[in-house]
């Protein structure tokens, strides 16, 4: 077993795979549970979102990372390069399975052109329209987040953790305040934002450029916001109507276990390694994360029972998502990385010069 012990290390970090890894089956889980299991269904409803707990751990993982990644290649450039080959092609493919079964005869929810080309460019939060696909809703925040750290390297503020940990939770408070004077509520994608800079703090306290003790104003910060978030959006526990069966329960629920989730597992894989099974759905979490919601409109359950079909689903998104990562991801990837050096091995007789 394989122990990780420096996070800002070359290579994969272990333990950020693990996460993602599970949190890509709490995903799974919840669509799979809610779709063919009523009992299921009025527990996520009730008590806790699995969903949203995957999601949000997905969140802390991306603000762990990302400045990692940002700052040690130091050019934004290269970080666009490797972002957009790491996430469109995939992305792509499964935007082209979605045409794919619609021309086959699956239902889906009616799209329109706007919001097929919107949601080809990734930027659907921005250009309006819904998503194609339910999933794809967080990529447009994960997007937020990589624009602002570019924004924020560029004016070197980017290593100012704990003060943009602050602003973020400043920045919901106010909005809380201002959506309390119009009928609108704000976003709790939100939340999800402010989070990634929360996985940014745990970054900086494990590379040894913040102690935890340093962290305490932003923690409670974080707190604050969310909690007040969740009272003006959902406290009344019926939710806006495109929020679905959301409840403030099961949502405080999935965001507080989270944080748990996350933090632990940070430490404790981190210094004693991960099972290897779920770093190897971590690997796959992307095309998992992007098949799943295919899989179940595309296979319906019928007359079959639901635990067959249960099977069915998690089988076929396992089976497509190896495939895919393995001839889709892992080439794209490559390919960017190629890119990369191959513009830097044409500069540099220029900068020898």
């Amino acid at each position: 077993m394989s122990t990780v012990t420096n996070p800002a290390g070359v290579g994969r970090l272990q333990f950020l795979d693990a996460l993602r890894g599970l949190a890509v089956l709490l995903v799974l889980l919840e669509h799979v549970g809610q779709s063919l299991f009523p009992p299921f269904a009025t527990f996520a409803t009730r008590y806790l979102q699995m969903g949203q707990l995957g999601v949000l751990v997905f969140f802390l993982c991306s603000g762990y990372i990302i400045p990692a990644t940002l700052e040690r290649r130091s050019s934004l450039r290269d970080f666009w390069t490797s972002r957009f080959f790491r996430l469109f092609p995939m992305y792509w493919l499964s935007l082209l399975g979605v045409s794919v079964a619609l021309s086959a005869g699956a239902h889906f929810p009616p799209i329109s052109a706007h919001e097929w080309l919107s949601n080809i460019t990734m930027l659907q939060l921005y250009l309006g329209g819904g998503n194609v696909l339910g999933p794809y809703w967080t990529l447009g925040w994960e997007m937020t987040f990589y624009f602002l750290m570019s924004g924020l390297l560029l004016a070197k503020m980017n290593t100012r953790t704990r003060a943009l940990s602050l602003t973020a939770s400043a920045v919901i408070l106010v909005g809380v305040l201002a959506s309390s004077l119009t009928s609108h509520h704000l976003p709790l994608g939100t939340f999800d934002l402010a989070t990634m800079f929360t996985g940014t703090l745990v970054y900086r306290v494990h590379h040894g450029e913040l102690r935890w003790r340093d962290t305490t104003i932003a923690y409670v910060a974080i707190c604050v916001a969310g909690l007040t978030l969740l009272v003006k959006v959902l406290g009344s526990n019926a939710g806006p109507a495109d929020l679905g069966d959301h409840r403030f329960v099961p949502m405080l629920a999935a965001w507080t276990t989270a944080y748990v989730i996350f933090h632990v597992g940070a430490w404790w894989w981190r210094v004693h390694g991960a099972p290897s099974a779920l770093n190897a759905t971590g690997r796959w979490s992307y095309s998992i994360y992007l098949w799943q919601g295919l899989i179940i409109a595309v296979i319906r359950p019928r007359h079959l029972n639901h635990w067959l079909v249960a099977a069915i689903w998690i089988g076929a998104t396992f089976i497509l998502s190896v495939f895919t990562y393995r001839y889709v991801e892992t080439p794209a990837t490559a390919w960017g990385r190629g890119v990369i050096q191959r513009r830097a091995q044409r500069s540099a007789p220029t900068m020898a010069s």
